[in-house]
């Protein structure tokens, strides 16, 4: 095998989270540095060269510990990742910033059971969709000629 990934189970806001399309949450973390390499800044992954495995237990993972934290680190994804769609020539933004949200919200809460982690996957499925409308409401700024303000990842204790 090239690599292998984990279920990924994450504490968010000091929980641990069940559904809402966080769990699980396979990434791959343990690879031959001669046969992967990270790809992506945005949503980080690594591209194998060859099979991967999968293996039991949980890679426990320690997100936000507050609101801010959150709300900081959406702030920050949704610039990256309207740049990233201009960069690749995305146009469209109004229909998506209009329909995607709200669609996204759903999708978290009912289809992927978010109603199931209690206040905590109702908020997952509020920042989801916000970072949704946030990323191509940039995009609409970006293509209009705006230059976005860039801000640092948030520390734990700063936000």
């Amino acid at each position: 095998m090239a690599g292998y990934d984990f279920p990924l189970m994450t504490s968010y806001l000091g929980g641990w989270i069940h559904h809402s399309g966080w769990y699980p949450d396979h990434k791959l973390r343990l690879y031959r540095r001669d046969r992967g390499r990270f790809e992506s800044a945005l949503h980080e992954g690594v591209k194998l060269d060859g099979p991967a495995g999968r293996l039991d237990g949980h890679l426990l993972h320690y997100t936000v510990r507050s609101f801010a934290e959150h709300d900081a680190k959406l702030d920050v994804m949704s610039t990256m990742a309207a740049e990233d769609m201009f960069a690749h020539g995305r146009k469209s933004w109004r229909a998506a910033m209009i329909f995607a949200a709200p669609w996204t919200f759903m999708q978290r809460l009912i289809f992927q059971l978010g109603v199931l982690d209690g206040w905590r996957g109702w908020l997952i499925a509020w920042m989801s969709a916000k970072y949704i409308f946030l990323k191509y409401r940039k995009l609409g700024r970006v293509l209009a000629g705006e230059t976005l303000p860039h801000r640092s990842w948030p520390n734990p204790g700063e936000a």
